[in-house]
């Protein structure tokens, strides 16, 4: 009845709560692939190439000799110190700097120890005028008085030696202060005011000027007296303080560093010139960006930088935010192009995280030469082949040569290079990509790396060509940066390979050369103690490789796993038919069961050799799966005739069959 029937509305909740959520379902199958780990080292290594292409944030885009095209202007009004007017502010100091002499009291206080005698009255002379009747004697002289007015008498003349004076007129201009410190208290003087004992002329004038101010006439002649005696053995009144002088010297030296002369430029002065310039004879001359030149250029940048921040510092984290954006196009580029042919890589922690490493390494690399170093940009064909060669080995080829492009498009947009360079670049990195098939002798590393070099120095005439860049010194100059930093490449990667091999889990041609030596201890225990079973493998081998080459496959890979594949076989090698040599069968005296496990035992006992003798990851998959999932057919019948004869049920098949893998 109606009352009791379900409304229409209530029908279609029910009918959608049985129909799973589209975005629940891909979330899911994404969480199951491994997307949610891969998603966070993807985050990681993007935060990671950010911080490391932003530092620093502005460089400078200029270096030393490089090529000018056009004269470098001013952006803006600033004021740079002036390396001329602060060298000229120094030596202005060290010249006025004041050289601080301090009394020598102890010869001052021997030369008033001479007059601690009595010192009679001056009488004064005999007058004949008649007025004058009787004369009154003169008062006693005051010693204490006297001794005080020779001594600030003293104070005042500079007396020095003659070498001091002499150094002192050689290292400061005439009118420059000298500081003469008695008791605490400075007297200034000029250099050229200063008196030599070498120079008795005015050495004598100042004598006596000193004995002039002494009233008292027996005080005087024994006051001149001790000054010559004292000043004929070179004591001079004032000796030289080094220390108090050298202290003044860099306080006037400190005073220029922390107010320099500047010098201002305004907005449209020509800060550097263009690196071509026409001779009077009509040929032209090329230089580089010179050393001043790139100091001024330098300031100006900062200077412009100073006042971006103040006024509009929205640009510059504008820019950083448009080179994030950049790198987070090729991040997403290159994680789409993994989830497509590379699945492993995001499903596998360890060789995500072994790329992300690689790739930062690189962008690392590249950030030290350049912002750390300072060389010349194309230096970085270092790090554009040792992404080029290194993913070449690591991976399979079409996504070898994705990879190396999109890490040459990082690069160069961390050198803040322009399209010709990522020619350069570019066509260095394809040609080691193509090139670098199978790594067989020694010598093919460096034979790829020499190519790479070679196109990297056509293609840098070719780009600086079309820009009418001179041959010398330019472009000769950084085909050799270019070439010599590509063969580095090709040395570093060949000295490391067997770390690369291990980090990423491969191996190279030449490494299953070296496992294909009949002198290896696996094999020749194979030899000795199997002989047939080595035989086998050697047959197998050759058959292997020779279909493998035929589909395109790789040979060398195919024949040396058939050398290892059956190892497990040296630990019971008489149960095995190949080995008995036309001997009694050891099953006959065996059940199926037992047999069995003998049987199917071997590909467990290889895998245990294996990783005792350290073979390569890449060989074990031939133990482990040689045979798959097969069934041991003999076995397997003899135990199902054996039950039969018992009246027991069959034996099941999965029981007589190999663990696998496929």
């Amino acid at each position: 009845m109606w009352p009791f029937k379900k409304k229409t509305r209530q029908r279609r909740v029910e009918a959608r709560k049985g129909v799973r959520d589209a975005f629940v379902e891909m979330f899911g199958q994404f969480r199951d692939a491994g997307g949610v780990p891969a998603l966070m080292l993807a985050i990681a290594f993007f935060v990671a190439a950010v911080a490391i292409d932003v530092w620093p944030g502005d460089p400078v885009p200029y270096r030393q000799g490089q090529y000018i095209s056009h004269d470098v202007t001013s952006r803006l009004d600033f004021s740079v110190p002036s390396a001329e007017r602060i060298e000229k502010a120094k030596r202005r100091a060290r010249e006025e700097a004041p050289a601080i002499f301090q009394l020598d009291q102890e010869l001052v206080d021997e030369i008033l120890s001479s007059l601690s005698s009595p010192l009679s009255p001056t009488l004064p002379e005999p007058t004949t005028s008649p007025a004058e009747t009787q004369v009154e004697p003169a008062p006693a002289v005051d010693l204490d008085l006297l001794k005080q007015s020779l001594q600030a008498a003293m104070e005042i003349e500079p007396i020095v030696s003659g070498d001091r004076k002499a150094d002192q007129e050689k290292r400061r201009i005439a009118n420059a202060p000298m500081l003469l410190i008695s008791n605490g208290q400075e007297i200034k003087v000029r250099v050229v005011d200063m008196i030599g004992l070498d120079n008795p002329e005015e050495l004598g004038r100042a004598v006596e000027r000193i004995v002039t101010t002494i009233t008292n006439v027996q005080a005087r002649q024994t006051v001149k007296s001790a000054l010559t005696d004292a000043f004929s053995k070179d004591r001079p009144l004032y000796r030289y303080d080094e220390a108090a002088s050298d202290t003044a010297l860099a306080l006037a030296i400190a005073v220029v560093d922390a107010n320099p002369p500047t010098i201002t430029y305004k907005a449209r002065d020509i800060l550097a010139y263009r690196s071509r310039k026409g001779s009077s004879d009509g040929d032209d001359t090329s230089g580089g960006l010179s050393p001043v030149e790139l100091t001024l250029l330098a300031q100006e940048h900062n200077a412009y930088l100073t006042a971006e921040r103040e006024q509009a510092p929205w640009r510059r984290l504008g820019r950083i935010m448009g080179r994030s954006a950049v790198l987070a196009l090729i991040i997403f580029v290159a994680c789409i192009h993994i989830a497509h042919y590379q699945p492993e890589i995001a499903q596998n922690m360890r060789k995500g995280f072994a790329l992300a490493i690689f790739v930062l390494g690189v962008l690392g690399t590249t950030k030290l030469l350049q912002a750390g170093l300072g060389l010349n940009p194309h230096a970085a064909t270092l790090p554009v082949l040792l992404a080029a060669m290194v993913a070449a080995i690591a991976y399979e080829k079409r996504f070898a040569r994705t990879l190396t492009t999109l890490m040459t498009v990082m690069i160069v947009l961390q050198l803040r290079g322009d399209f010709p360079m990522l020619l350069v670049m570019l066509s260095c990195a394809s040609v080691a990509a193509f090139s670098l098939n199978e790594i067989r002798t020694a010598s093919k590393l460096i034979g790829v790396s020499s190519i790479a070099a070679i196109v990297a120095i056509i293609a840098i005439w070719a780009v600086s060509f079309l820009q009418d860049i001179p041959f010398w010194p330019f472009v000769i100059v950084d085909a050799m940066w270019a070439g010599v930093f590509a063969m580095l490449a090709g040395l570093l990667v060949q000295s490391f390979l067997p770390l690369i091999e291990r980090v990423f889990g491969v191996v190279t041609s030449l490494t299953l050369r070296d496992w294909s030596d009949q002198s290896k201890p696996l094999i020749r225990r194979l030899q000795l103690e199997t002989p047939g079973t080595y035989h086998h493998s050697l047959q197998l081998g050759s058959m292997c490789e020779t279909a493998a080459d035929a589909i395109g496959a790789k040979g060398l890979l195919a024949r040396v796993g058939a050398y290892y594949h059956d190892i497990g076989k040296i630990n019971k090698p008489g149960y095995f038919i190949e080995n008995q040599a036309g001997q009694p069968t050891k099953h006959e005296k065996l059940s199926p069961a037992m047999s069995l496990l003998i049987i199917i035992g071997h590909v467990k006992d290889g895998l245990e050799m294996a990783r005792e003798y350290n073979l390569p990851k890449i060989l074990h998959q031939f133990i482990a799966m040689h045979h798959g999932t097969t069934l041991v057919q003999y076995f397997y019948q003899a135990a199902a005739e054996q039950r039969k004869n018992d009246d027991d049920r069959a034996p099941a098949e999965v029981e007589f069959r190999y663990p696998g893998p496929k």
